[in-house]
């Protein structure tokens, strides 16, 4: 069970530094559906190579496919439309809004997840204790994003246009929490399905791959990938796909052994270590964010929010 606990939350902090790879590599092709391309592309070759040294076998050919609901293949659409909707909002809200903010959507539908047993997950009731937890997490975003703009009084130096989009942005990032949440959970199924975590990732690379080279061809994003030529790019830049391969390994793994509710919740601090990180040094390209004294007393509130939920 430690050995679980530490590896979800270890996988947890490597979406931050997916989003941020990501992102930078969504710059220098100049179309965030090419980025997504590139880097599920580079996954689905990753978990290939990693099954066959682990398995020698190809996955998806033992016939175990047709045993899958209809939902179960569904994982890759929504894997492709989270990730690339993190390359959209990176830049618009931040590493720690775009980690925090699905964060509370994934908490909230894998409490729902979980209350109803939905898409096959472990049954575990939502309880008074578990809406305390979820209540301390809502307070502790407003106490790390909301509190420090209004003190520092920057609503006077920003549009209520620019306000109003941003807004809308956040809500989105909120949806996209709902779905990595689903899709953490139709993946968990598939991997049981299978019997193998690896095909199920390799399934969910797989099919996103494959609808994001439709995507490209309809935009015509292709001719995009002569900047990868033109421009020094360092080789940072191209290992999202693998870190996003290994994260959905390890969910598809984790999932049925302890539920989406605890793998999203220990995830989640992995995430907010390192986003933190992040945005304090300015890693990986992104603006430098210096975290201050109120941010970390939020961030304490939300772990006080997770522990709740989930060890009380």
């Amino acid at each position: 069970m430690l050995l679980f606990i530490i590896l979800s939350i270890t996988t947890g902090g490597f979406i931050p530094l997916q989003t941020s790879i990501n992102s930078r590599l969504g710059e220098r092709v100049k179309t965030p559906f090419l980025s997504s391309l590139i880097s599920f592309s580079i996954g689905t070759i990753f978990i290939l190579i990693l099954n066959l040294f682990s398995e020698s076998s190809l996955p998806l050919v033992n016939g175990s496919l047709t045993s899958l609901p209809w939902w179960g293949y569904l994982g890759g659409a929504i894997g492709m439309l989270c990730l690339t909707l993190n390359i959209f909002l990176f830049p618009i809200l931040g590493s720690v809004q775009t980690v925090i903010i699905p964060m509370v959507g994934q908490i909230i539908m894998s409490m729902i997840i979980d209350n109803f047993g939905l898409l096959y997950a472990q049954h575990s009731p939502l309880t008074l204790t578990k809406v305390f937890g979820i209540i301390l997490i809502i307070a502790g975003i407003i106490i790390t994003i909301a509190l420090p703009q209004i003190l520092a009084k920057k609503r006077s130096s920003i549009s209520k246009n620019n306000k109003s989009k941003k807004f809308i942005w956040q809500i989105i990032a909120l949806l996209d929490g709902f779905a990595f949440a689903t899709e953490s959970t139709i993946n968990g199924h598939v991997g049981t399905v299978l019997k193998s975590p690896i095909s199920s990732a390799f399934l969910t690379f797989l099919l996103a791959s494959v609808i994001l080279i439709i995507i490209n061809l309809i935009q015509g994003n292709f001719k995009n990938l002569k900047y990868i030529h033109s421009t020094h790019m360092p080789a940072w830049n191209f290992l999202g796909g693998i870190i996003g391969s290994i994260n959905i390994f390890t969910n598809a793994l984790l999932v049925p052994q302890i539920g989406i509710g605890l793998a999203t919740i220990l995830g989640l601090l992995g995430q907010i270590i390192i986003s933190l990180v992040i945005d304090h040094w300015g890693l990986l390209g992104s603006e430098i964010n210096k975290v201050n004294k109120l941010q970390i007393s939020g961030i304490f509130t939300i772990i006080l929010g997770i522990v709740t939920i989930e060890l009380i």
